[in-house]
């Protein structure tokens, strides 16, 4: 299986999706709005050096758009749009 490569001021990423509960009850999908925080999988030409793969990262909810490769569901995002490294 060919693995991803982001190019340019891009960033592959993939979003952080465990289970949401409260008091044990697991919260349906269409209440739930989805995460902001994912796991970097590939980046581009970038100038920050903290934004590398395998690492966690928060960014803004209105930014990127979603792709499916392979079953797999990433997100792409301009590396700059990255507000925080974990």
């Amino acid at each position: 299986m060919p693995q991803l490569q982001a190019v340019n001021n891009f960033a592959l990423i993939v979003r952080d999706e465990t289970s949401d509960t409260i008091n044990g009850f697991s919260l349906p999908d269409a209440g739930q709005e989805k995460p902001h925080k994912g796991k970097i999988i590939s980046v581009g030409q970038v100038s920050d050096k903290n934004i590398k793969p395998n690492k966690d990262c928060l960014f803004h909810k209105g930014n990127g758009w979603e792709m499916e490769y392979e079953g797999n569901v990433y997100l792409v995002l301009e590396a700059e749009k990255i507000i925080a490294v974990i």
